[in-house]
């Protein structure tokens, strides 16, 4: 994953404030879920690229409004743009560490 902030906050930490609503059991971040393929920042303008699980996922538009939300908490952040991804497809080994340990895996 790509993090090209250079400014006093970082949107990527950011990321891990954003939860999995369909996970709110671990409260699993999209950060450790795997979620998050790359994040890219230029001119105040942060695009974020999402895969999900599956494509049968109900909610998967809606997980964009709190990554936007929380982005345009950031300093310097003046835009968000969240692109959705099937490719590549997620899968367990995504997680991060700490995912691993939510999920008891």
């Amino acid at each position: 994953m790509r993090d090209s902030w250079r400014g006093p906050a970082n949107p990527q930490t950011a990321l891990h404030d954003v939860v999995d609503d369909q996970f709110m059991q671990v409260a699993a971040n999209i950060v450790d879920m795997g979620y998050v393929c790359d994040v890219h920042v230029e001119r105040g303008v942060v695009r974020v690229l999402i895969t999900m699980p599956h494509r049968g996922r109900p909610m998967y538009g809606f997980i964009g409004v709190p990554v936007r939300e929380r982005l345009l908490q950031v300093d310097g952040i003046d835009d968000v743009v969240v692109d959705f991804t099937w490719e590549p497809a997620w899968d367990v080994g995504r997680l991060t560490t700490r995912g691993r340990e939510l999920f008891g895996l």
